[in-house]
């Protein structure tokens, strides 16, 4: 990858926990806001919190296994799964970015010690094989998709309180 792709790629994931964080700025953790459910069959506000926090405790996990394991098996334990080992539904939301905020510092520490050639190696999942680089292009995009989610979620929550 080049320099400052990885640049770019860094400050990105580096904003998202911030950019959450904006977006939420002021809500307290007991308003209902936590836990309106648009759309049933995605994450309310709260439960996207608890699960970006938990996924990156994972990807810190994968990324370690992908320097040390050759093609390491990832193996997706379910998102109702974690989402009942996590405690998503009654998580504070607040704790969660905490969590997911100082959990990408240590994503980040990873990534930036990865040499030139570590970027190449991969795990092995049910679609195929997957980089250490790839992986970092999805969590950003990963991140993104729920950015988006919470937006939708503060707008609905607007329009109908």
């Amino acid at each position: 990858m080049i320099d400052y792709a990885i640049k770019y790629l860094f400050d990105g994931l580096g904003a998202s926990p911030l950019t959450m964080g904006r977006l939420i700025m002021g809500i307290p953790s007991e308003s209902p806001f936590w836990d309106v459910r648009p759309d049933e069959d995605r994450l309310s506000a709260r439960e996207i919190l608890a699960h970006l926090a938990t996924w990156e405790g994972l990807l810190i996990e994968r990324l370690k296994r992908i320097r040390e394991e050759e093609n390491p098996p990832f193996v997706h334990p379910g998102e109702s799964v974690l989402a009942r080992q996590h405690g998503y539904a009654t998580s504070d939301p607040w704790v969660q970015l905490e969590l997911w905020r100082s959990r990408r510092e240590h994503t980040l520490g990873i990534l930036r010690d990865l040499r030139p050639e570590e970027w190449k190696r991969c795990e092995s999942r049910n679609i195929g094989l997957v980089s250490a680089e790839e992986l970092a292009v999805l969590m950003l995009g990963h991140d993104g998709y729920h950015a988006r989610q919470m937006v939708e979620w503060l707008e609905f929550f607007e329009q109908s309180g």
